[in-house]
């Protein structure tokens, strides 16, 4: 017993260096084999994988049986050509994190012969081209087949259904909604004025009923919101959309890009995008890497301090050093152009690269390549002698564009030889307008990178998830540092000022300034307002341990509540009232409802049992970083295709494998 529990030990050892080290089991078996304590074959660490694999799907089973309230985050995405879902899981009922089985989407078409889901529906769709739908019906499928296979075959989405007998849905025309007071509990019961027939809200037999409910945290795109709300308003079920706050803050700076002195900070992003990423092209082999470092040793070999080329472009190459390097005398030429290895980071090494799916990875690219503009700027002018300085022949917008649109390798080659090749296209782009534009971009929206930064860092728990959400209650997010900095250091940092080149007095280029910095400050306050003064984060403060906060949270739910009815009521005899009934979807969830309910039915105290758990299951979610700490180790969404507490599988968990369907059944 001792040698086989010694033998164990061993194989767990091996397992988490793998991890560490990033070097498959059976690649380090194979290299300790000959070990005298080793004895196996690298064919065995499948079998122990296996094993390992099956040992934390029942322990996952056993923690997540009989729960509830459930917290999920997922990201769809294609690997190896396929469609898949990753999602990890929590329950504030346990305290429990897990990885869900990898999900395999099924394309679009064909429809399966086994589905009866709304047949003729989806037929429809496919004729009319709305592959979207099917889509967004598909994610809500694997979705619905994650939590089957977590929970052991006892939920799916279909449990998520308010049972029969609560009424949760807003009164019709003919209906009135009244809550009679006792002495416990108060009874909501909705009266039909026709027949006057009663039904009750919350029968007395189902008042301690556990209802599931679910919290999705999703990006906020088209295929995903029409999953949930198929999901919350057709179906009814009790699921919350919690929209990841980060692709938000990606998408308020889009927005801003786009509106913001006409769009010029779009081309900026366009251009300075096809700059950055010119060392892995041509299509990804990073042939002008190469020759980039061509440039940087003829350019050394050919010229001096005292050059014509390198007086024009070294002050301004010293005045971006960092930190800035003195430009006056002898000396200091000399001691610039001996630095110019180390300031042409991009002619040395591959470099970041910028791309859409990544957050921030343009802010990363320009810190790191920003201070390098005049250098290369220089290389490229030394090494294309016969090109005009791009100040006196821009290339135009539209036909950068159709560079970045051609959808393959050889239409790209065509618009990149037309535009003058790919090295001599990034040169034509380098102008002086483009460097200005460009610091002002990244002056602008450094703050929200530092935010992202802090967030990922900071806040890494469910737990820490609740605390947020409490510290920006009763209009705290309004004094959110980096809505703030996005001001004061684009308009009070000397630093950043001389960095910009802005001039004293009025300016077009100060309009700029100020057009780009308030549309990102007022669509990131939009998106702090939207989250943070809606339900369920409005009402964080019952939680806290200030009792002004918790009877501030308090008093405005039960306000809230009362308000929220009587517009329901009114909706029929007013438009207005109807059309802003309409617009507040997140109280006409029924996850959400049914915590109003909750709180109602015990006189909204704020110790209410029933009340507390579902705003506690609503709250203390999934962080957006996809990270919760769970009692073996972290289990984490991004950095890896999926990880087991630190065990890693690729096999893929198809949904037509088991031949289990998700059929809602839509009333």
């Amino acid at each position: 017993m001792e040698m086989r529990n010694e033998g164990l030990m061993v194989i767990y050892d091996m397992m988490e260096e793998s991890h560490r080290t990033g070097v498959s089991l059976s690649q380090l078996i194979d290299t300790k084999r000959e070990d005298a304590h080793m004895g196996a074959a690298p064919s065995q660490a499948l079998a122990w994988l296996s094993k390992r694999h099956t040992m934390y799907c029942l322990r996952r089973e056993m923690s997540f049986r009989n729960v509830h309230h459930f917290s999920m985050v997922s990201d769809p995405s294609t690997h190896s050509k396929l469609e898949v879902m990753i999602g990890v899981f929590y329950s504030c009922e346990t305290g429990v994190g897990a990885n869900g089985d990898i999900q395999r989407i099924p394309p679009n078409i064909p429809i399966h012969e086994s589905e009866q889901i709304l047949p003729d529906q989806l037929q429809l769709w496919l004729r009319t081209k709305k592959q979207e739908r099917i889509a967004a019906f598909r994610e809500m499928q694997a979705i619905s087949h994650c939590i089957y296979q977590l929970t052991a075959g006892e939920k799916s989405l279909q449990d998520f259904v308010p049972p029969d007998g609560i009424s949760l849905t807003a009164v019709h025309q003919s209906q009135v909604r009244v809550v009679l007071e006792k002495a416990h509990h108060d009874e909501a019961i909705i009266v039909n004025t026709i027949d006057n027939s009663r039904k009750l809200v919350w029968p007395e037999a189902l008042a301690q009923t556990q209802c599931n409910v679910l919290t999705i945290g999703l990006d906020q795109g088209s295929v995903g919101a029409a999953g949930v709300a198929f999901a919350v308003f057709w179906m009814g079920a009790t699921v919350l959309p919690k929209w990841d706050k980060f692709h938000r803050a990606v998408r308020d700076i889009k927005l801003s890009i786009s509106h913001a002195a006409n769009g010029v900070f779009l081309k900026t992003q366009l251009y300075s995008s096809y700059l950055w990423n010119v060392n892995s092209k041509p299509f990804g082999h990073g042939a002008f890497s190469t020759q980039k470092k061509h440039f940087l040793n003829i350019f050394l070999i050919k010229h001096n301090p005292n050059s014509a080329v390198f007086l024009k472009y070294g002050e301004r190459i010293a005045a971006c050093a960092k930190p800035p390097m003195p430009w006056g005398t002898q000396e200091d030429r000399e001691a610039v152009f001996e630095n110019i290895p180390e300031l042409a980071h991009s002619f040395v090494k591959a470099l970041t690269m910028c791309k859409l799916g990544r957050w921030f990875s343009w802010n990363d690219c320009a810190h790191e390549q920003l201070q390098e503009y005049w250098v290369a700027k220089m290389l490229y002018e030394s090494a294309f002698e016969d090109a005009p300085d791009p100040d006196a022949d821009a290339v135009s917008f539209d036909e950068i564009q159709k560079v970045g649109k051609t959808k393959s390798a050889a239409a790209e080659l065509a618009a990149m030889r037309k535009l003058g090749g790919g090295l001599r296209l990034a040169y034509r782009l380098m102008t002086s307008s483009l460097f200005q534009h460009a610091t002002i971009l990244y002056v602008v929206t450094n703050a929200c990178w530092d935010w992202y930064t802090q967030q990922v860092k900071e806040v890494k728990s469910p737990r820490d998830a609740i605390e947020h959400a409490l510290a920006m209650t009763q209009g705290n997010w309004m004094r959110e540092l980096h809505l703030q900095r996005t001001i004061s250091e684009t308009f009070e940092h000397p630093t950043n000022l001389d960095f910009i080149g802005i001039p004293m007095g009025v300016s077009i280029l100060a309009g700029k300034v100020f057009s780009l910095s308030v549309n990102v400050l007022a669509n990131r306050c939009w998106s702090f307002a939207v989250r943070h003064h809606g339900a369920p984060d409005i009402y964080a403060g019952l939680f806290s341990a200030s009792r002004d906060k918790r009877s501030w949270a308090k008093a405005r739910m039960e306000e809230h509540w009362k308000r929220l009815l009587v517009l329901e009521q009114r909706r029929f005899s007013s438009s207005t009232a109807m059309q802003l009934w309409s617009d507040l979807l997140a109280t006409r969830n029924n996850a959400v409802r049914m915590m109003y309910c909750a709180f109602e039915r015990d006189k909204f105290k704020e110790d209410s049992s029933q009340g507390c758990k579902l705003l506690r299951a609503l709250l203390e979610t999934l962080p957006d970083n996809k990270i919760v700490e769970d009692g073996h180790g972290s289990v984490q969404l991004r950095g890896a295709f999926c990880d087991f507490c630190n065990f890693r599988t690729h096999s893929v968990v198809a949904n037509r494998a088991s031949g289990r369907y998700w059929q809602p059944n839509v009333k």
